[in-house]
């Protein structure tokens, strides 16, 4: 399992730019992250949003959901409750999302724009 004090690394090296948020994944996983274990095949680990205006690609970015899962236990209570949810409803959230496995969350097509997002 990795340690709190190498997810930081990982995670100061992506923000520093030193690294993708592909390279982060790949880095915890590889440290020992439990995705790596056989049990998480088939769950979904990437929240992809593309944007298409016409054939021309605006955006394509994968998030991993676990990099994702990690830095929500760092925002504080308080912002959170705020917004009127909790930080345990949230986590509960992505954990339901990498559960599913892969699935399309939204397809829209509006005029010459084609929005994707989905769990891969």
């Amino acid at each position: 399992m990795v340690t709190a004090q190498e997810r930081l690394k990982v995670l100061e090296m992506l923000e520093a730019g030193k690294i993708s948020s592909d390279e982060a994944a790949k880095l915890l996983i590889a440290v020992g992250e439990e995705d790596a274990h056989p049990a998480a095949v088939g769950r979904g680990r990437w929240l992809t949003i593309r944007v298409k205006e016409g054939e021309k690609t605006a955006v394509n970015v994968r998030i991993p959901l676990k990099l994702a899962e990690w830095a929500l236990r760092l925002v504080p209570e308080k912002y959170l409750e705020k917004q009127g949810i909790t930080g345990v409803e949230i986590l509960e959230l992505v954990r339901q999302v990498q559960g599913a496995g892969k699935t399309q969350l939204i397809d829209v097509h509006d005029g010459g724009e084609h929005i994707q997002i989905a769990i891969e």
